[in-house]
């Protein structure tokens, strides 16, 4: 049970920065192409303090929508990655879909959603795979001792 609340922190705190180093790739890939700026390192780093402010404004959200997740999995007892990866990514985008969008209109926010909370959310949910499910062999050694 313990691995499991690791896995939702780790996948709740990774959530802000995987988004917001996409956005920051996408904006320099933009300016790349558009204006021929080489793409530059520090510029792409500015993602770094505003996904702070999401993961404190939007962090306790995230950690109920990924502990919803995690418990829905663990209910049907999906526990393979495919899963995991499938389960982040229709989370992410549904988050992306109702944090970008108005009741009003549906246009191009669903191109965000797919672009940012899908792979967000993939990425989170093979985090939390990776810490909560994933099991290590009961006999793995670095040297084989024989």
């Amino acid at each position: 049970m313990k691995r499991h609340i690791w896995g939702i922190i780790a996948a709740t705190a990774a959530a802000p920065y995987i988004a917001g180093l996409l956005i920051g790739l996408y904006v320099e890939l933009v300016d790349m192409v558009r204006h021929g700026e080489p793409l530059e390192l520090p510029s792409l780093l500015k993602f770094l303090p505003i996904s702070t402010v999401v993961l404190t404004v939007a962090g306790i959200p995230i950690l109920i929508l990924s502990a919803l997740c995690a418990a829905l999995l663990n209910a049907a007892e999906w526990r393979t990655r495919r899963a995991s990866i499938m389960a982040g990514s229709l989370t992410g985008l549904c988050f992306i879909a109702l944090l970008t969008s108005s009741p009003a209109n549906f246009g191009d926010e669903w191109l965000y959603a797919l672009a940012i909370g899908a792979p967000t959310g993939a990425i989170c949910g093979w985090i939390y795979w990776r810490i909560a499910i994933r099991q290590t062999p009961e006999k793995a050694h670095a040297i084989d001792p024989a």
